[in-house]
């Protein structure tokens, strides 16, 4: 009967066969509850590690992409210095990327260099050895190849004379289909 009072059941309802078996059960049931707040205590644990992983698995993937960005950004900025450097004339356009101070471009989200004209503009200014005086074609500052242009003059004679007689007949035949 004590565990009938100890459960805070009235020792009237309980009978001394049931109050056996209760004690087994309850002490099941403590042992049951241990258990069960083990796991639970060890689910925790586990979750917090996963969140862990999680958080230094964004953290590494988020420095990776602002590296790609960044050194994507400067691929283009790059392209587009050279590229204006060509357009202004510049003898060796490398170099003038190499020389000046590329701190201040930056792209925009539609991917336009800002302040690139600038830069070169001030580099022209202060280093005018490293381009023409004045910004030619593509022709004429060596970037562009193209075919020369036609030369203006007289049309070459035939002379049969000297033509070998592979060529003489392929001319003959030539000259008397047209007729």
């Amino acid at each position: 009967m004590e565990c009938a009072s100890e459960m805070g059941i009235p020792q009237d309802l309980v009978k001394e066969k049931e109050c056996d078996g209760m004690d087994e059960d309850v002490e099941e049931l403590r042992v049951q509850l241990k258990q069960a707040q083990h796991e639970i205590e060890v689910s925790k644990s586990e979750i917090n590690q996963m969140l862990a992983q999680r958080e230094e698995t964004e953290r590494v993937y988020t420095e990776k992409l602002a590296q790609i960005n960044h050194a994507r950004d400067q691929d283009a900025i790059m392209a587009e210095l050279r590229t204006q450097a060509i357009k202004l004339g510049a003898h060796n356009p490398e170099d003038v990327v190499k020389l000046i101070d590329k701190s201040t471009l930056t792209r925009d989200e539609n991917g336009v260099i800002m302040g690139a004209q600038d830069v070169l503009e001030r580099a022209r200014k202060e280093r005018a050895y490293l381009f023409n005086s004045h910004a030619g074609s593509g022709r004429q500052s060596g970037t562009t190849v193209s075919a020369p242009s036609p030369q203006p003059g007289e049309p070459v004679s035939f002379d049969a004379r000297r033509i070998s007689g592979a060529d003489y007949e392929a001319q003959k035949w030539q000259f008397l289909a047209k007729k």
